[in-house]
């Protein structure tokens, strides 16, 4: 699978395991958007990009935010960057054209590159964005009760940061006429949590399964666990499989964001097969899904 991949990489450490996730499994990245693009961002991105020994452009989502002396990383970003000799901060690349394809698959976090700079992705098959929510009374679909956080219960709208970061830009996201739209439900990704035990089954397999490990290993010295919301979007981009779904369209009320349940093209992640998707993450598990699954 290719992927054009827009993230605020440098931030919690999540973005970075998703993107050595995806390359992992061997995705083929088309471009990195950071978003905004600090130059701190930006060299996290090119040492990541330096270990997937891949040669797709990196650009900033807000023009010259590189400039601007203000940093986005440091703690693990930064000793992953001393670890591999690479510098604290860098330029994007030049500004210039990319090649996408139909095919391609558009997977974001924030959205703040769409439409200006990234129209011509209106015109590939598959949007996976990790930020939605529907309630759990909204649809009909048993969830277990171990599996039903007690700060979602009874609610039909919640905040989410990657929706709320533009409002304007999701919309449009929903106005644009990819063939399907998969988001990321918050009450799902809130439960998807690694821990220590998991971590000690990794297996190592390529670099870039080395830079997860060495962050992981970096976090778990003074931590118990890690939220892995993003590494959660990565494994359904690659095999949607993996989840439940309900057909319904995000809305925006007062800045929170729900689902209304219908027969569009949209569909919110309501549940996931946890083991199979530790199995994918550790490397255990011995077939993986071909990413075009329903």
């Amino acid at each position: 699978m290719s992927m054009v991949v827009e993230t605020d990489l440098g931030r919690d450490m999540d973005d970075l395991l998703a993107l050595c996730f995806m390359a992992s499994q061997g995705v083929e990245f088309k471009v990195w958007f950071i978003t905004p693009g600090d130059a701190d961002q930006i060299a996290v991105a090119k040492m990541l990009r330096s270990q997937f020994g891949q040669t797709f452009p990196i650009f900033c989502s807000k023009p010259d935010r590189h400039k601007s002396g203000k940093h986005s990383s440091g703690g693990i970003h930064y000793k992953l960057l001393e670890h591999f000799d690479m510098p604290l901060f860098a330029d994007p690349d030049p500004d210039g054209d990319f090649c996408i394809s139909k095919d391609d698959v558009f997977v974001c976090g924030p959205v703040t590159t769409f439409p200006e700079k990234l129209e011509a992705i209106s015109e590939l098959d598959q949007l996976f964005m990790q930020g939605g929510f529907i309630g759990f009374d909204v649809h009909d679909i048993e969830i277990a009760p171990e599996h039903r956080l007690e700060k979602f219960e009874g609610l039909t709208e919640v905040s989410t940061f990657n929706m709320g970061g533009s409002k304007t830009r999701t919309l449009a996201l929903l106005d644009a006429p990819f063939q399907q739209r998969t988001f990321i439900g918050k009450n799902v990704c809130h439960t998807i949590l690694y821990d220590v035990e998991m971590h000690q089954d990794f297996q190592v397999r390529n670099e870039a399964d080395e830079v997860f490990k060495l962050a992981c290993d970096f976090h778990f010295e003074d931590k118990t666990h890690k939220a892995m919301h993003d590494v959660l979007a990565s494994a359904i981009a690659l095999d949607p499989s993996l989840g439940t779904f309900v057909s319904a369209t995000p809305y925006c009320i007062k800045g929170k964001w729900g689902s209304t349940p219908d027969e569009s093209n949209n569909r919110v992640l309501v549940d996931v097969d946890r083991n199979r998707l530790w199995e994918m993450i550790t490397n255990k598990r011995e077939e993986q899904g071909n990413g075009r699954g329903t």
